[in-house]
Protein backbone atom coordinates (compact mmCIF):
# COMPACT_ATOMS: atom_id res chain seq x y z
CA UNK A 1 0.00 0.00 0.00
CA UNK A 2 2.77 2.38 0.65
CA UNK A 3 4.78 1.37 -2.15
CA UNK A 4 2.34 1.85 -4.29
CA UNK A 5 0.67 5.23 -3.33
CA UNK A 6 4.60 6.97 -3.37
CA UNK A 7 4.79 5.41 -6.82
CA UNK A 8 1.68 6.82 -7.97
CA UNK A 9 1.96 10.49 -6.39
CA UNK A 10 5.99 10.40 -7.90
CA UNK A 11 4.12 9.69 -11.30
CA UNK A 12 1.41 12.38 -10.76
CA UNK A 13 3.96 14.92 -10.11
CA UNK A 14 5.75 13.64 -12.81
CA UNK A 15 3.16 14.08 -15.40
CA UNK A 16 2.29 17.46 -13.70
CA UNK A 17 5.75 18.93 -14.38
CA UNK A 18 6.12 18.06 -18.19
CA UNK A 19 7.29 21.59 -20.06
CA UNK A 20 5.92 22.91 -23.13
CA UNK A 21 7.81 20.95 -25.71
CA UNK A 22 5.25 18.93 -27.39
CA UNK A 23 3.30 22.02 -28.19
CA UNK A 24 3.43 20.78 -32.24
CA UNK A 25 2.36 17.40 -31.22
CA UNK A 26 -0.52 16.17 -33.82
CA UNK A 27 -3.83 17.08 -32.13
CA UNK A 28 -6.14 14.14 -31.28
CA UNK A 29 -9.48 14.17 -32.95
CA UNK A 30 -12.39 11.82 -34.22
CA UNK A 31 -11.76 10.77 -37.50
CA UNK A 32 -14.73 10.66 -39.70
CA UNK A 33 -16.44 6.96 -40.20
CA UNK A 34 -17.71 7.41 -44.00
CA UNK A 35 -16.50 3.87 -44.66
CA UNK A 36 -16.99 3.99 -48.36
CA UNK A 37 -14.99 6.92 -48.62
CA UNK A 38 -12.24 6.69 -46.69
CA UNK A 39 -9.63 4.72 -46.17
CA UNK A 40 -9.15 3.52 -42.60
CA UNK A 41 -6.40 5.15 -40.98
CA UNK A 42 -4.57 2.28 -38.21
CA UNK A 43 -5.89 3.05 -34.76
CA UNK A 44 -3.60 3.78 -32.08
CA UNK A 45 -4.57 1.93 -28.78
CA UNK A 46 -3.23 2.54 -25.09
CA UNK A 47 -0.54 1.32 -23.90
CA UNK A 48 -2.51 -0.57 -21.12
CA UNK A 49 -3.79 -2.53 -23.83
CA UNK A 50 -2.54 -6.14 -24.99
CA UNK A 51 -3.46 -6.80 -28.25
CA UNK A 52 -3.94 -10.27 -30.46
CA UNK A 53 -3.45 -9.02 -34.06
CA UNK A 54 -4.83 -10.69 -37.02
CA UNK A 55 -1.75 -11.58 -38.09
CA UNK A 56 -1.48 -13.69 -34.68
CA UNK A 57 -4.82 -14.76 -35.15
CA UNK A 58 -4.07 -16.08 -39.02
CA UNK A 59 -1.20 -17.73 -37.99
CA UNK A 60 -1.86 -19.82 -35.11
CA UNK A 61 -2.53 -23.23 -35.15
CA UNK A 62 -5.69 -23.85 -32.98
CA UNK A 63 -9.33 -23.84 -33.77
CA UNK A 64 -10.57 -22.75 -30.27
CA UNK A 65 -10.62 -19.00 -28.98
CA UNK A 66 -9.69 -19.73 -25.58
CA UNK A 67 -6.72 -22.08 -26.97
CA UNK A 68 -5.72 -19.14 -28.38
CA UNK A 69 -6.05 -16.42 -25.36
CA UNK A 70 -4.06 -19.05 -23.12
CA UNK A 71 -1.42 -18.98 -26.19
CA UNK A 72 -0.40 -15.47 -26.50
CA UNK A 73 -0.99 -14.12 -22.91
CA UNK A 74 -1.52 -14.08 -19.52
CA UNK A 75 -3.00 -10.85 -18.60
CA UNK A 76 -6.59 -12.77 -18.85
CA UNK A 77 -6.62 -16.34 -17.80
CA UNK A 78 -8.69 -18.70 -18.87
CA UNK A 79 -10.97 -20.07 -15.96
CA UNK A 80 -13.65 -23.21 -15.28
CA UNK A 81 -15.05 -23.87 -12.29
CA UNK A 82 -17.88 -26.18 -13.72
CA UNK A 83 -18.63 -29.55 -15.41
CA UNK A 84 -20.15 -27.46 -17.69
CA UNK A 85 -16.96 -27.50 -20.55
CA UNK A 86 -18.76 -24.51 -22.39
CA UNK A 87 -18.35 -22.46 -19.26
CA UNK A 88 -15.17 -20.70 -19.43
CA UNK A 89 -14.58 -17.23 -17.88
CA UNK A 90 -11.88 -14.64 -18.14
CA UNK A 91 -10.01 -13.75 -14.85
CA UNK A 92 -8.44 -10.17 -15.13
CA UNK A 93 -6.84 -8.42 -12.07
CA UNK A 94 -7.05 -11.60 -9.01
CA UNK A 95 -11.06 -13.17 -8.92
CA UNK A 96 -10.98 -16.61 -8.70
CA UNK A 97 -15.03 -18.49 -8.86
CA UNK A 98 -16.53 -14.74 -9.23
CA UNK A 99 -14.06 -13.57 -12.52
CA UNK A 100 -17.04 -13.99 -15.27
CA UNK A 101 -18.91 -11.47 -13.30
CA UNK A 102 -16.01 -9.19 -12.46
CA UNK A 103 -14.45 -9.29 -15.88
CA UNK A 104 -16.48 -7.97 -19.13
CA UNK A 105 -16.36 -9.33 -22.31
CA UNK A 106 -17.35 -7.40 -26.11
CA UNK A 107 -18.04 -8.25 -28.88
CA UNK A 108 -17.85 -5.58 -31.53
CA UNK A 109 -18.72 -3.27 -29.09
CA UNK A 110 -21.88 -5.41 -27.61
CA UNK A 111 -21.32 -6.32 -24.18
CA UNK A 112 -22.05 -9.79 -23.35
CA UNK A 113 -24.37 -10.15 -20.02
CA UNK A 114 -26.43 -12.34 -19.36
CA UNK A 115 -28.92 -12.19 -16.58
CA UNK A 116 -27.92 -15.26 -14.99
CA UNK A 117 -24.30 -16.68 -14.04
CA UNK A 118 -24.15 -18.05 -17.26
CA UNK A 119 -20.66 -16.64 -19.09
CA UNK A 120 -20.34 -15.92 -22.76
CA UNK A 121 -19.29 -19.33 -24.52
CA UNK A 122 -16.03 -17.74 -26.47
CA UNK A 123 -15.40 -21.23 -28.24
CA UNK A 124 -18.69 -20.58 -30.40
CA UNK A 125 -16.45 -17.47 -32.24
CA UNK A 126 -15.06 -18.78 -35.13
CA UNK A 127 -11.32 -17.62 -35.58
CA UNK A 128 -11.80 -17.07 -39.22
CA UNK A 129 -13.95 -14.14 -37.92
CA UNK A 130 -11.31 -12.07 -35.69
CA UNK A 131 -10.25 -9.20 -37.01
CA UNK A 132 -8.12 -8.37 -33.20
CA UNK A 133 -8.94 -8.64 -29.69
CA UNK A 134 -7.87 -5.92 -27.37
CA UNK A 135 -7.70 -7.04 -23.45
CA UNK A 136 -7.73 -3.54 -21.57
CA UNK A 137 -6.37 -4.35 -17.94
CA UNK A 138 -8.45 -2.20 -15.32
CA UNK A 139 -11.71 -0.94 -13.94
CA UNK A 140 -13.60 0.76 -16.45
CA UNK A 141 -16.66 1.75 -14.73
CA UNK A 142 -17.39 4.86 -16.08
CA UNK A 143 -17.16 4.06 -19.76
CA UNK A 144 -18.37 0.54 -19.95
CA UNK A 145 -19.88 0.08 -16.71
CA UNK A 146 -21.46 -3.08 -15.21
CA UNK A 147 -18.78 -5.75 -14.89
CA UNK A 148 -16.04 -3.74 -15.79
CA UNK A 149 -14.19 -4.21 -12.56
CA UNK A 150 -10.65 -6.28 -12.96
CA UNK A 151 -10.70 -5.78 -17.05
CA UNK A 152 -12.07 -5.54 -20.25
CA UNK A 153 -12.16 -7.98 -23.14
CA UNK A 154 -13.76 -6.24 -26.77
CA UNK A 155 -13.30 -8.96 -29.41
CA UNK A 156 -13.33 -7.41 -32.99
CA UNK A 157 -14.87 -9.26 -36.23
CA UNK A 158 -14.02 -8.83 -39.95
CA UNK A 159 -15.94 -7.95 -42.58
CA UNK A 160 -15.20 -9.25 -46.46
CA UNK A 161 -13.21 -7.52 -47.96
CA UNK A 162 -13.82 -9.52 -51.20
CA UNK A 163 -15.11 -12.70 -52.40
CA UNK A 164 -14.38 -15.27 -49.84
CA UNK A 165 -15.49 -18.94 -49.11
CA UNK A 166 -13.32 -20.89 -47.10
CA UNK A 167 -13.33 -24.49 -45.65
CA UNK A 168 -11.30 -25.47 -42.10
CA UNK A 169 -11.40 -29.20 -40.91
CA UNK A 170 -9.58 -30.18 -37.88
CA UNK A 171 -9.52 -33.41 -35.95
CA UNK A 172 -7.92 -34.41 -32.45
CA UNK A 173 -7.72 -36.83 -29.51
CA UNK A 174 -10.84 -37.50 -27.32
CA UNK A 175 -12.62 -37.98 -30.80
CA UNK A 176 -12.89 -34.09 -31.72
CA UNK A 177 -13.85 -33.04 -34.59
CA UNK A 178 -13.84 -29.43 -36.14
CA UNK A 179 -15.63 -28.40 -39.61
CA UNK A 180 -15.99 -24.82 -40.44
CA UNK A 181 -17.37 -23.18 -43.61
CA UNK A 182 -17.82 -19.23 -44.64
CA UNK A 183 -19.07 -17.64 -47.82
CA UNK A 184 -19.20 -13.63 -48.31
CA UNK A 185 -18.86 -11.04 -50.43
CA UNK A 186 -17.89 -7.21 -50.59
CA UNK A 187 -19.73 -4.70 -52.53
CA UNK A 188 -19.73 -0.74 -52.63
CA UNK A 189 -23.39 -0.81 -51.11
CA UNK A 190 -21.89 -3.20 -48.52
CA UNK A 191 -21.53 -6.65 -47.53
CA UNK A 192 -22.79 -10.01 -46.65
CA UNK A 193 -21.49 -13.41 -45.02
CA UNK A 194 -22.70 -16.70 -43.84
CA UNK A 195 -20.64 -18.95 -41.25
CA UNK A 196 -20.79 -21.44 -39.53
CA UNK A 197 -19.45 -24.98 -37.97
CA UNK A 198 -20.05 -28.07 -36.23
CA UNK A 199 -18.11 -29.66 -33.15
CA UNK A 200 -18.03 -32.67 -30.98
CA UNK A 201 -15.52 -34.06 -28.53
CA UNK A 202 -15.64 -37.01 -26.11
CA UNK A 203 -13.60 -34.85 -23.85
CA UNK A 204 -11.21 -36.95 -21.02
CA UNK A 205 -14.06 -38.80 -18.91
CA UNK A 206 -16.65 -41.44 -19.50
CA UNK A 207 -20.02 -39.79 -19.98
CA UNK A 208 -18.64 -36.16 -21.00
CA UNK A 209 -19.35 -36.01 -24.94
CA UNK A 210 -20.50 -32.20 -26.19
CA UNK A 211 -21.78 -31.46 -29.42
CA UNK A 212 -22.28 -28.02 -30.73
CA UNK A 213 -23.40 -26.03 -34.17
CA UNK A 214 -23.60 -22.76 -35.02
CA UNK A 215 -24.47 -20.55 -37.80
CA UNK A 216 -23.87 -16.85 -37.82
CA UNK A 217 -25.53 -14.92 -41.11
CA UNK A 218 -24.68 -11.07 -41.34
CA UNK A 219 -25.00 -8.30 -43.71
CA UNK A 220 -24.18 -4.29 -43.92
CA UNK A 221 -25.38 -1.47 -46.11
CA UNK A 222 -22.68 1.48 -46.35
CA UNK A 223 -24.63 5.15 -47.09
CA UNK A 224 -23.68 8.24 -47.57
CA UNK A 225 -23.45 9.83 -44.07
CA UNK A 226 -23.11 6.19 -42.18
CA UNK A 227 -23.54 2.42 -42.38
CA UNK A 228 -25.94 -0.29 -40.87
CA UNK A 229 -24.68 -3.41 -39.83
CA UNK A 230 -27.08 -6.76 -38.92
CA UNK A 231 -26.20 -10.16 -37.37
CA UNK A 232 -27.96 -13.71 -36.19
CA UNK A 233 -26.47 -15.99 -34.03
CA UNK A 234 -27.98 -19.14 -33.66
CA UNK A 235 -26.16 -21.73 -31.20
CA UNK A 236 -27.39 -25.22 -30.55
CA UNK A 237 -25.28 -27.00 -27.69
CA UNK A 238 -25.52 -30.83 -26.05
CA UNK A 239 -23.42 -31.12 -22.92
CA UNK A 240 -23.06 -34.64 -21.10
CA UNK A 241 -21.57 -34.59 -17.47
CA UNK A 242 -19.67 -37.30 -15.78
CA UNK A 243 -20.14 -36.05 -12.11
CA UNK A 244 -17.85 -35.49 -9.45
CA UNK A 245 -15.22 -38.23 -8.03
CA UNK A 246 -13.77 -39.14 -4.59
CA UNK A 247 -10.23 -39.10 -3.80
CA UNK A 248 -10.35 -42.63 -3.87
CA UNK A 249 -12.48 -43.04 -6.88
CA UNK A 250 -9.79 -40.45 -8.79
CA UNK A 251 -6.52 -42.70 -7.25
CA UNK A 252 -8.70 -45.57 -9.18
CA UNK A 253 -9.77 -44.16 -12.56
CA UNK A 254 -9.90 -40.40 -13.05
CA UNK A 255 -11.47 -40.90 -16.12
CA UNK A 256 -14.30 -43.04 -14.86
CA UNK A 257 -18.11 -41.58 -14.61
CA UNK A 258 -20.18 -41.48 -11.60
CA UNK A 259 -23.52 -40.10 -13.36
CA UNK A 260 -24.44 -41.43 -16.78
CA UNK A 261 -27.75 -39.58 -16.60
CA UNK A 262 -26.77 -35.84 -16.30
CA UNK A 263 -26.73 -33.62 -19.27
CA UNK A 264 -27.57 -29.90 -20.72
CA UNK A 265 -29.50 -28.94 -23.81
CA UNK A 266 -29.82 -25.34 -24.82
CA UNK A 267 -30.84 -23.01 -28.05
CA UNK A 268 -29.28 -19.66 -28.52
CA UNK A 269 -30.62 -16.77 -30.78
CA UNK A 270 -29.14 -13.62 -30.90
CA UNK A 271 -30.25 -10.75 -33.20
CA UNK A 272 -27.88 -7.79 -33.30
CA UNK A 273 -28.05 -4.21 -35.08
CA UNK A 274 -25.39 -1.67 -35.35
CA UNK A 275 -25.68 1.74 -36.62
CA UNK A 276 -23.37 4.55 -37.27
CA UNK A 277 -24.25 8.37 -38.82
CA UNK A 278 -22.58 11.19 -39.56
CA UNK A 279 -24.51 14.20 -38.29
CA UNK A 280 -21.50 16.75 -38.41
CA UNK A 281 -18.06 17.24 -39.03
CA UNK A 282 -16.18 15.25 -36.28
CA UNK A 283 -19.59 13.65 -34.69
CA UNK A 284 -20.88 10.80 -34.94
CA UNK A 285 -24.32 9.17 -33.35
CA UNK A 286 -23.62 4.82 -32.97
CA UNK A 287 -26.44 2.54 -32.00
CA UNK A 288 -26.52 -0.53 -30.87
CA UNK A 289 -29.33 -2.89 -30.38
CA UNK A 290 -29.59 -6.72 -29.08
CA UNK A 291 -32.32 -8.72 -28.35
CA UNK A 292 -31.12 -12.19 -27.12
CA UNK A 293 -32.89 -15.44 -25.76
CA UNK A 294 -31.67 -19.03 -24.37
CA UNK A 295 -33.51 -21.87 -23.96
CA UNK A 296 -32.64 -25.12 -22.46
CA UNK A 297 -33.46 -27.96 -20.49
CA UNK A 298 -31.86 -31.01 -18.99
CA UNK A 299 -31.04 -33.08 -16.08
CA UNK A 300 -28.92 -32.44 -13.03
CA UNK A 301 -30.01 -34.49 -10.22
CA UNK A 302 -33.67 -33.87 -11.27
CA UNK A 303 -35.19 -32.88 -14.92
CA UNK A 304 -35.10 -28.93 -15.56
CA UNK A 305 -36.29 -25.91 -17.81
CA UNK A 306 -34.63 -22.77 -18.30
CA UNK A 307 -35.46 -19.85 -19.81
CA UNK A 308 -33.52 -16.14 -19.90
CA UNK A 309 -33.45 -13.31 -22.38
CA UNK A 310 -32.55 -10.07 -22.80
CA UNK A 311 -32.79 -6.94 -24.96
CA UNK A 312 -31.09 -3.37 -24.75
CA UNK A 313 -30.80 -0.18 -26.57
CA UNK A 314 -27.46 1.54 -26.43
CA UNK A 315 -26.79 4.94 -28.36
CA UNK A 316 -23.76 7.32 -27.70
CA UNK A 317 -22.95 10.34 -29.30
CA UNK A 318 -19.20 10.41 -30.26
CA UNK A 319 -17.01 13.39 -31.38
CA UNK A 320 -14.58 16.00 -30.88
CA UNK A 321 -15.51 19.61 -29.57
CA UNK A 322 -12.02 22.37 -29.99
CA UNK A 323 -9.65 18.43 -29.89
CA UNK A 324 -11.09 17.56 -27.14
CA UNK A 325 -12.84 13.38 -26.94
CA UNK A 326 -16.37 13.29 -26.01
CA UNK A 327 -18.01 10.29 -26.21
CA UNK A 328 -22.28 10.71 -24.41
CA UNK A 329 -24.02 7.95 -23.73
CA UNK A 330 -27.64 6.00 -22.20
CA UNK A 331 -27.89 2.54 -22.14
CA UNK A 332 -31.20 0.99 -21.09
CA UNK A 333 -31.70 -3.49 -20.63
CA UNK A 334 -34.71 -5.54 -19.76
CA UNK A 335 -33.41 -9.08 -18.83
CA UNK A 336 -36.34 -11.97 -17.15
CA UNK A 337 -35.22 -15.34 -16.20
CA UNK A 338 -37.12 -18.65 -15.30
CA UNK A 339 -35.72 -21.86 -14.08
CA UNK A 340 -38.34 -24.98 -13.48
CA UNK A 341 -37.94 -28.36 -11.65
CA UNK A 342 -39.70 -30.68 -9.60
CA UNK A 343 -38.88 -28.60 -6.01
CA UNK A 344 -39.68 -25.22 -7.89
CA UNK A 345 -40.24 -22.56 -10.04
CA UNK A 346 -38.28 -19.29 -9.52
CA UNK A 347 -39.05 -16.40 -12.07
CA UNK A 348 -37.20 -13.05 -11.95
CA UNK A 349 -36.82 -9.90 -14.25
CA UNK A 350 -34.53 -6.79 -14.31
CA UNK A 351 -34.36 -3.30 -15.50
CA UNK A 352 -31.33 -1.31 -16.13
CA UNK A 353 -30.45 2.16 -17.32
CA UNK A 354 -27.15 4.19 -17.42
CA UNK A 355 -26.09 7.58 -18.33
CA UNK A 356 -22.20 8.17 -18.80
CA UNK A 357 -20.24 10.94 -20.05
CA UNK A 358 -16.38 10.18 -20.79
CA UNK A 359 -13.99 13.39 -22.20
CA UNK A 360 -10.32 13.13 -22.95
CA UNK A 361 -8.99 16.58 -23.05
CA UNK A 362 -6.33 18.11 -25.49
CA UNK A 363 -3.70 20.29 -24.05
CA UNK A 364 -1.12 22.25 -25.41
CA UNK A 365 1.71 20.17 -23.24
CA UNK A 366 1.91 16.27 -23.78
CA UNK A 367 -0.46 16.02 -20.97
CA UNK A 368 -3.85 14.87 -21.54
CA UNK A 369 -6.59 14.96 -19.11
CA UNK A 370 -9.37 12.04 -18.61
CA UNK A 371 -12.45 12.34 -16.89
CA UNK A 372 -15.48 10.38 -17.01
CA UNK A 373 -18.87 9.51 -14.83
CA UNK A 374 -21.73 7.24 -15.12
CA UNK A 375 -24.86 7.20 -13.15
CA UNK A 376 -27.16 3.46 -13.31
CA UNK A 377 -29.66 1.75 -11.85
CA UNK A 378 -30.85 -1.42 -11.51
CA UNK A 379 -35.14 -2.43 -10.27
CA UNK A 380 -35.28 -6.08 -10.41
CA UNK A 381 -38.32 -8.45 -9.26
CA UNK A 382 -37.80 -11.83 -7.81
CA UNK A 383 -40.27 -14.35 -7.14
CA UNK A 384 -40.09 -18.63 -6.29
CA UNK A 385 -43.75 -19.75 -6.68
CA UNK A 386 -45.40 -20.95 -3.43
CA UNK A 387 -42.69 -19.54 -1.33
CA UNK A 388 -41.75 -15.53 -1.41
CA UNK A 389 -41.48 -12.28 -3.78
CA UNK A 390 -38.83 -9.98 -3.63
CA UNK A 391 -38.11 -6.25 -4.98
CA UNK A 392 -34.62 -5.10 -5.15
CA UNK A 393 -33.29 -1.45 -6.43
CA UNK A 394 -28.99 -0.81 -6.51
CA UNK A 395 -27.95 2.57 -7.83
CA UNK A 396 -24.16 3.60 -8.41
CA UNK A 397 -22.54 6.07 -9.58
CA UNK A 398 -19.09 6.20 -10.56
CA UNK A 399 -16.31 8.54 -11.41
CA UNK A 400 -12.80 8.55 -13.42
CA UNK A 401 -10.19 11.31 -13.31
CA UNK A 402 -6.90 10.19 -15.21
CA UNK A 403 -3.66 11.92 -16.70
CA UNK A 404 -1.80 10.17 -19.79
CA UNK A 405 1.59 11.54 -20.98
CA UNK A 406 3.26 11.19 -24.47
CA UNK A 407 6.81 13.53 -23.91
CA UNK A 408 7.41 11.77 -27.15
CA UNK A 409 7.64 8.60 -29.47
CA UNK A 410 9.02 6.11 -27.24
CA UNK A 411 7.81 7.01 -23.87
CA UNK A 412 4.24 7.23 -22.26
CA UNK A 413 2.97 7.48 -18.90
CA UNK A 414 -0.61 7.39 -17.28
CA UNK A 415 -2.09 7.17 -14.17
CA UNK A 416 -6.08 6.90 -13.14
CA UNK A 417 -8.56 6.64 -10.25
CA UNK A 418 -11.47 4.47 -11.57
CA UNK A 419 -14.43 3.84 -9.75
CA UNK A 420 -16.76 0.48 -11.04
CA UNK A 421 -19.53 -1.47 -10.45
CA UNK A 422 -21.46 -4.90 -10.71
CA UNK A 423 -24.73 -5.62 -10.21
CA UNK A 424 -26.28 -8.84 -8.73
CA UNK A 425 -27.17 -11.26 -10.99
CA UNK A 426 -30.83 -13.32 -11.01
CA UNK A 427 -29.17 -16.38 -10.14
CA UNK A 428 -27.33 -14.92 -7.23
CA UNK A 429 -30.31 -13.15 -5.53
CA UNK A 430 -32.49 -16.06 -5.63
CA UNK A 431 -30.16 -17.76 -4.09
CA UNK A 432 -29.87 -16.18 -0.95
CA UNK A 433 -28.97 -17.53 2.57
CA UNK A 434 -31.99 -18.00 5.34
CA UNK A 435 -31.55 -14.45 7.07
CA UNK A 436 -30.55 -12.46 4.21
CA UNK A 437 -33.15 -11.02 1.61
CA UNK A 438 -31.11 -8.85 -0.58
CA UNK A 439 -27.40 -8.09 -2.00
CA UNK A 440 -25.86 -4.60 -2.82
CA UNK A 441 -24.21 -3.26 -5.49
CA UNK A 442 -20.78 -4.18 -5.60
CA UNK A 443 -18.66 -0.93 -5.81
CA UNK A 444 -14.53 -0.74 -6.17
CA UNK A 445 -12.46 1.98 -6.25
CA UNK A 446 -8.74 1.47 -8.75
CA UNK A 447 -5.82 3.32 -8.18
CA UNK A 448 -3.36 2.68 -11.48
CA UNK A 449 -0.16 3.87 -12.55
CA UNK A 450 2.16 2.78 -15.30
CA UNK A 451 4.90 3.85 -17.68
CA UNK A 452 5.83 2.02 -21.27
CA UNK A 453 8.83 2.48 -23.27
CA UNK A 454 9.34 1.21 -27.01
CA UNK A 455 11.62 1.42 -29.99
CA UNK A 456 11.96 -0.26 -33.65
CA UNK A 457 13.21 -3.04 -31.59
CA UNK A 458 11.98 -3.32 -27.82
CA UNK A 459 8.57 -2.58 -26.65
CA UNK A 460 8.53 -2.70 -22.40
CA UNK A 461 5.74 -1.79 -20.35
CA UNK A 462 5.29 -1.73 -16.54
CA UNK A 463 1.85 -1.39 -14.65
CA UNK A 464 1.18 -1.16 -10.80
CA UNK A 465 -2.68 -1.26 -9.68
CA UNK A 466 -4.74 -1.02 -6.41
CA UNK A 467 -7.99 -2.72 -6.61
CA UNK A 468 -10.52 -1.73 -3.17
CA UNK A 469 -13.66 -3.42 -3.60
CA UNK A 470 -17.21 -3.09 -1.21
CA UNK A 471 -19.90 -5.76 -0.61
CA UNK A 472 -17.87 -8.10 -3.53
CA UNK A 473 -20.18 -10.63 -4.45
CA UNK A 474 -19.41 -14.40 -3.94
CA UNK A 475 -20.63 -17.84 -3.91
CA UNK A 476 -20.36 -19.62 -0.54
CA UNK A 477 -20.76 -23.63 -1.42
CA UNK A 478 -21.87 -24.96 1.67
CA UNK A 479 -25.47 -26.90 0.97
CA UNK A 480 -28.46 -26.19 3.73
CA UNK A 481 -31.77 -27.74 3.42
CA UNK A 482 -33.47 -24.15 2.35
CA UNK A 483 -30.68 -23.62 -0.18
CA UNK A 484 -29.19 -27.45 -1.66
CA UNK A 485 -27.04 -25.37 -4.22
CA UNK A 486 -25.34 -23.14 -2.32
CA UNK A 487 -25.66 -19.17 -1.31
CA UNK A 488 -24.28 -16.12 -2.26
CA UNK A 489 -23.12 -13.53 -0.13
CA UNK A 490 -20.79 -10.87 0.27
CA UNK A 491 -17.39 -9.73 2.14
CA UNK A 492 -17.02 -6.07 3.60
CA UNK A 493 -13.79 -4.95 2.20
CA UNK A 494 -11.20 -6.94 -0.47
CA UNK A 495 -8.15 -5.73 -1.60
CA UNK A 496 -5.67 -6.41 -4.69
CA UNK A 497 -2.30 -4.92 -4.98
CA UNK A 498 -0.50 -6.13 -8.22
CA UNK A 499 1.92 -5.52 -10.57
CA UNK A 500 1.75 -6.46 -14.44
CA UNK A 501 5.06 -6.35 -16.64
CA UNK A 502 5.17 -7.30 -20.65
CA UNK A 503 8.00 -7.41 -22.72
CA UNK A 504 8.64 -7.65 -26.49
CA UNK A 505 11.56 -8.16 -28.52
CA UNK A 506 11.69 -7.87 -32.24
CA UNK A 507 14.85 -9.81 -33.14
CA UNK A 508 14.82 -9.41 -36.73
CA UNK A 509 11.47 -9.22 -39.57
CA UNK A 510 11.04 -13.39 -38.86
CA UNK A 511 11.61 -13.85 -34.90
CA UNK A 512 10.10 -11.90 -32.19
CA UNK A 513 9.95 -13.16 -28.62
CA UNK A 514 7.03 -12.07 -25.98
CA UNK A 515 6.56 -12.32 -21.92
CA UNK A 516 4.30 -11.20 -19.43
CA UNK A 517 4.47 -11.74 -16.06
CA UNK A 518 1.55 -10.80 -13.63
CA UNK A 519 1.50 -10.62 -9.62
CA UNK A 520 -1.22 -9.71 -7.33
CA UNK A 521 -1.72 -10.04 -3.89
CA UNK A 522 -5.68 -10.60 -3.33
CA UNK A 523 -6.85 -10.73 0.37
CA UNK A 524 -9.85 -9.95 2.62
CA UNK A 525 -9.23 -6.87 4.83
CA UNK A 526 -12.39 -6.70 7.47
CA UNK A 527 -14.45 -9.40 9.52
CA UNK A 528 -12.98 -12.48 10.85
CA UNK A 529 -10.68 -13.47 7.80
CA UNK A 530 -9.05 -10.08 7.28
CA UNK A 531 -5.78 -10.78 6.38
CA UNK A 532 -6.54 -14.09 4.71
CA UNK A 533 -6.03 -14.66 0.66
CA UNK A 534 -9.03 -14.78 -1.38
CA UNK A 535 -9.29 -18.04 -3.04
CA UNK A 536 -8.45 -19.65 -6.30
CA UNK A 537 -6.56 -16.25 -6.91
CA UNK A 538 -3.18 -17.37 -7.57
CA UNK A 539 0.14 -14.74 -6.82
CA UNK A 540 1.83 -15.05 -10.05
CA UNK A 541 1.13 -16.29 -13.56
CA UNK A 542 3.24 -15.59 -16.64
CA UNK A 543 3.67 -16.69 -20.00
CA UNK A 544 7.32 -16.51 -22.49
CA UNK A 545 6.89 -17.34 -26.16
CA UNK A 546 8.67 -17.33 -29.78
CA UNK A 547 7.29 -16.61 -32.94
CA UNK A 548 8.87 -17.08 -36.13
CA UNK A 549 7.89 -16.91 -39.68
CA UNK A 550 8.75 -18.98 -42.57
CA UNK A 551 10.53 -17.11 -45.10
CA UNK A 552 9.44 -17.11 -48.74
CA UNK A 553 12.31 -19.19 -49.64
CA UNK A 554 10.45 -21.91 -47.84
CA UNK A 555 7.12 -21.42 -48.01
CA UNK A 556 7.93 -21.41 -52.25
Amino acid sequence: MFIINIIFLFLFLSLSSLSYADLNQKILVIPKTKSQAQKTKKKQYSFETTQISEKDINNATVVKLTTLLKQKQSIARIEAHSGDMTQTSISIRGFGDNASTNSLIMIDGFPLTNPSLITPNLNLILLSDLKYINIFQGSRGSLWGDQAVGGTMNIVTKKPQNFIFENKISTGSFATHFFSSALGNHFPQGYFKLSGFSYQTQHDRAHSKQKTLGFFPQAGYNYTKGNIDLKWQYVKDEAQFPGGLTEEEYIKDPKQATQFSNFIRYHINNLQLLSQHDIYPNWLIETRLNYQTMQGKGLMGSFFHRQEGSCFFYPKLIGSLYSHKIILGYFKQYQYYQFTNSLTKKLADTKQEDFFAHIELNSFFSVHPILGMRYARQDSNFRVVHSYERYMKNRAFVKEYGLIAKPDFHWQMFIRRDENFRFPKTNEALWLPINVDTLQTQQGISYETGIHWQNDTHDIQLTFYQLDIQNEIVFDPEQTIYQPFGTFHQFDKTKRNGVTGTYHYHINNNISMNTQLNYVNAQLVSGSNRGKAIPAVPAWNGNIGFDYQLTSYFLK
